[in-house]
Order: structure tokens, then C-alpha cells, then sequence
């Protein structure tokens, strides 16, 4: 009888250990596993452009004789489709006409001739690609030329396009105009160029607009015209 006794209570006390076992430990990450976190987002490393001093020296070959000029600083408005910045060499003039244009204009001596002049054209991203010979076709309108005729010219490396010209403007004592029309694009954005002016021009006009050119910047991406 005592031994059944003692089988009973040990028996009870073994099946208490096993209800109050506690539960094993959860698992914890192994040593060294690097936390888990959330991918930082991407940020924007692009250098902005830097900023370009109000004037500067440049050469210009002016018939065939190198001189030293000071041009200055040119910068977009606020709202023009591409922002832009320049160097103007003296003798031209600056003026932002319709919208998305700028337009230099011979100034030489103080002597203004609206009819020679460069003008740059952007459109804003989107827009369809221009035609030279559409753009040829309205100026020749505007300008009130007699006739005219399309002459080669040299097509710069980053220009899809470009068409030189000649014409008489009957209007003005019948004087014998050239230039030339070029497209360009800039990220989803054209562009056009329009250089017209008097034959006689042709010596002093052309080196100052292509200073322009040389100088010329795109400002959201810091990109040169002619790399």
C-alpha cells in the first residue's frame, strides 16, 4: 500500500513540471547580420553650373585683324522655354522678343540695323521639329524679298539642318541680303537660328555672332552649344 502510494505522488509531480515548462527563447538574428532598414531614396549628384562672371575678354577676327573685345553676360528670363547664357561681344544689341526668342541685333558705332541680326528660336519640349525651309519661307516674307535663292552652307556638328540664303530685299534700294537658316535640339527641345544681314556685313557681323555661339550655354544641364 505505501509503495503505491508514493508511485501516486510522483507521478503527480512530474506531470507539474511539464505544464510549467517555460517555452524556448525566440530566435535572434545571428551575430554581425546588418539591421534591416528602408533603401534610402535617390538624391540628385549633378553639379549645377557655375556661375559665370559678368563680363569677359575675347578675340574676335574682325576683317582678318584679331581684336581684343569685352563681352558680356547674357541670361535668359525667367519663363523662356530652355534656360540660356551667353557672352555678347559690343556692336550687337540684346532683345527677347516673342515668346522662346532672343534676338542680337548690329549695333556698330551706335548705328542700329534691324536688318542684321541673329535670331534664336527655342520651342518648348513637345514641340514638333521645325523645317528649315519652313523657317526660310517665313522670313523671306517678312523680310518683303524680290527673290532669293538657296546657296550651300556649312552644317556645324550639333545642327540637324541648315540652308544658306540669298536674296534682294526690294524694299530697302534693292540691297542683297544673305544668312542662314539651322536647326538644332536640345534634349526634347528644338531650336532654329536665323542669321540674316546685308552682303556687306559679311566681314564684321559674322565672327561677333559666332562668339555668341561659342559662348552659348544651356543652363539646365550646364551643356556647351558647340562641345
Amino acid at each position: 500500500m505505501r509503495l503505491m502510494i508514493v508511485l501516486a505522488l510522483l507521478a503527480v509531480a512530474c506531470g507539474t513540471r511539464e505544464e510549467t515548462a517555460l517555452p524556448p527563447p525566440a530566435e535572434s538574428p545571428a551575430p554581425g547580420d546588418p539591421p534591416q532598414s528602408d533603401p534610402a531614396p535617390p538624391t540628385d549628384t549633378s553639379p549645377a553650373p557655375d556661375q559665370r562672371p559678368a563680363t569677359r575678354e575675347d578675340t574676335v577676327t574682325v576683317e582678318g585683324m584679331p581684336e581684343v573685345v569685352t563681352s558680356r553676360l547674357v541670361t535668359s528670363p525667367s519663363g523662356f522655354p530652355v534656360p540660356f547664357s551667353t557672352y555678347v561681344p559690343p556692336g550687337l544689341n540684346t532683345s527677347f522678343e516673342q515668346p522662346g526668342a532672343v534676338k542680337f541685333t548690329a549695333a556698330f558705332a551706335g548705328n542700329v540695323n534691324p536688318r542684321a541680326y541673329m535670331l534664336v528660336r527655342v520651342y518648348g519640349p513637345g514641340s514638333p521639329r521645325p523645317s528649315a525651309s519652313d523657317v526660310l519661307d517665313e522670313l523671306m516674307r517678312s523680310s518683303g524679298a524680290d527673290e532669293h535663292e538657296t546657296v550651300p552652307a556649312d552644317r556645324p556638328g550639333w545642327a540637324l539642318e541648315t540652308i544658306g540664303f540669298r536674296y534682294i530685299a526690294a524694299d530697302t534700294d534693292r540691297t542683297n541680303f544673305t544668312g542662314s537658316i539651322t536647326i538644332g535640339q536640345h534634349g526634347d527641345s528644338y531650336f532654329h537660328i536665323v542669321r540674316n544681314y546685308p552682303v556687306e556685313y559679311g566681314d564684321g557681323l559674322p565672327p561677333r555672332l559666332h562668339t555668341i555661339l561659342r559662348h552659348w550655354r544651356w543652363e539646365d544641364t550646364g551643356e556647351m552649344l558647340m562641345q
